[in-house]
C-alpha cells in the first residue's frame, strides 16, 4: 500500500498504527516527596522525580489552625493549634497527600519528619497514620511519640516505615494538644519506590529533516515520559503494509507525518 496522506498547506496530516503492547519495566527506582513545612498552611511537595507522582498537597484538619512559623535551634517549624482541646490522637491534625500518575506503580516505604511542641507540656503526644486510597488507616508508630518542647532547644526527629500499601497515599499526623497550645512539623519526607511502564517505542516518519524534527506532533510525543520517539525519514520507508518487511516491527506506534508523494 503506497502513501496516500496529503499535505494541506503547512499542516501535516498524521496517521498512527498501533500494534503490540509494551511490558512493565522490572526495575524499581526511588522517589521522594518533600514538604518543607516552613512558609504556609497549604503546601505543595517538591517531588524528586518527574512523571511519577502527579501532586503532593497538605491540608489542615477541621478544628486546627495554622499558627505561623517558629525556629528551634535554627530550624523553622510550621505551627498548628486547635480551637478546642484535642485529647484523642486518632483525630487528624494535618494530612500530606500524594497522588500517583496514571500507569505508575508506587509503593510508599517510609516517612521522615521533625516534630515539636510549643509552650507548656500539653501537646506532647503524636500518632502517625498512612491513609490508603480507600480511606482505611494504618498506624505507623508502635508507641505514641512525644515531640520535644521548644525550650529544650531540640525536637523529635524520626523515620517510620510504611508497609503493605501501593498507590496513592496520605500521611496523617494526629497530635494531642490543649486549646491555645501549638505543635509543629518540619521537613516531612515521604519516600517510596516506583515502577514505570516500559516506554512505548514510536517511529515518527517525517521528511528529510526527520533528525531535526520541529513538528508539533513530534514535540508532543517526545515530551511524554512514556514515549521513546525515533524520527525517521519518510522516503526511507516503503510502507507496504507488512510492518516487518518495512523494518517497523519493533515499534509499538508508527506515526506518519509530512509531505507525501
Amino acid at each position: 500500500m503506497k502513501r496516500k496522506i496529503t499535505q494541506i498547506g503547512r499542516l501535516f496530516a498524521a496517521a498512527a498504527l498501533l500494534f503490540g503492547a509494551s511490558s512493565w519495566a522490572s526495575a524499581q527506582e526511588t522517589v521522594t516527596a518533600t514538604y518543607a513545612c516552613t512558609t504556609a498552611a497549604i503546601e505543595t511537595a517538591t517531588i524528586s522525580t518527574d512523571g511519577v507522582l502527579s501532586s503532593g498537597t497538605m491540608a489542615v484538619a477541621s478544628g486546627w489552625d495554622f499558627s505561623g512559623t517558629k525556629a528551634i535551634n535554627g530550624v523553622t517549624f510550621m505551627r498548628f493549634g486547635p480551637a478546642s482541646k484535642m485529647s484523642d490522637t486518632s483525630l487528624p491534625t494535618v494530612r500530606f497527600t500524594l497522588n500517583v500518575e496514571n500507569g505508575v506503580t508506587f509503593t510508599p516505604t517510609s516517612v521522615a519528619f521533625n516534630a515539636a511542641r510549643f509552650g507548656s507540656d500539653s501537646g506532647n503526644q503524636l500518632d502517625v497514620y498512612a491513609v490508603k486510597a480507600d480511606g482505611s488507616k494504618v498506624k505507623l508508630n508502635a508507641e505514641t511519640l512525644e515531640p520535644l518542647r521548644d525550650n529544650s532547644g531540640s525536637f523529635l526527629t524520626t523515620t517510620l516505615p510504611i508497609t503493605g500499601i501501593t498507590g496513592s497515599v496520605a500521611i496523617e499526623f494526629n497530635f494531642k494538644c490543649d486549646a491555645g497550645k501549638q505543635v509543629g512539623l518540619n521537613n516531612v519526607v515521604i519516600t517510596g519506590t516506583y515502577t514505570l511502564p516500559e516506554a512505548f517505542k514510536v517511529a515518527y516518519l517525517a521528511g528529510t529533516n526527520a533528525t531535526e524534527c520541529n513538528e508539533a506532533i513530534f514535540k508532543a510525543l517526545e515530551a511524554d515520559p512514556i514515549m521513546d520517539v525515533t524520527p525517521l525519514n519518510f522516503d526511507d520507508v516503503t510502507l507496504t503494509g507488512d510492518l516487518a518487511a518495512d523494518g517497523l516491527a519493533d515499534y509499538d506506534l508508527v506515526v506518519i507525518a509530512g509531505p507525501t508523494g
